[in-house]
């Protein structure tokens, strides 16, 4: 038998919209590899929603570019002094007609992005939300109202701030 106390049950049901980062952070669907990057880097984060007149079409996360460049490139970075010529992929692109690396960072998040993200509504509870990560195996979820219009984004990590915010006592 579980036992819950009101402000577990009240967390709940409590509909993500109470807990989502606001306002929330994206890329535009023909935004190059290069300029995402720097959006990641500059925000410490792992992966944004791509979107299309903030209508949510994709997610982009560092293992969709991951992916993508080993795609591109033909090599897992870890094997780049193995190619001829050394450690300068560049110049070993270049004797082929073609600078990869600009290649790769010219690429768009509409190339590089997981089509068909998961998504929640604003009115979800935090347990479907916190399901929709678990059984998906992903990082975020991008919030969007009635509209399918971005309106937020929830990470694991926002869970487990929320789950050290309220004590040992929450358990989902």
């Amino acid at each position: 038998m579980k036992i819950y106390s009101l402000e577990v049950s009240k967390i709940k049901s409590t509909p993500v919209k109470n807990i989502m980062v606001t306002p929330p952070i994206s890329v535009e669907k023909d935004l190059p590899l290069k300029d995402i990057v720097q959006i990641l880097e500059g925000n410490n984060i792992s992966g944004v929603p791509v979107v299309d007149n903030q209508r949510v079409i994709g997610v982009i996360s560092e293992r969709d570019i991951l992916r993508y460049t080993r795609l591109v490139i033909g090599y897992p970075a870890k094997h780049f002094s193995q190619l001829p010529g050394g450690e300068n992929v560049v110049a070993v692109t270049e004797e082929r007609g073609i600078n990869v690396m600009e290649l790769a960072a010219s690429i768009t998040a509409e190339v590089m992005m997981t089509k068909e993200p998961v998504v929640a509504k604003e009115k979800t509870p935090i347990l479907e939300v916190v399901e929709l990560i678990c059984d998906n195996d992903i990082n975020r979820v991008p919030i969007v109202d009635e509209e399918e219009m971005l309106k937020g984004i929830i990470s694991r990590a926002d869970i487990l701030k929320l789950i050290k915010e309220k004590g040992e006592q929450m358990i989902l």
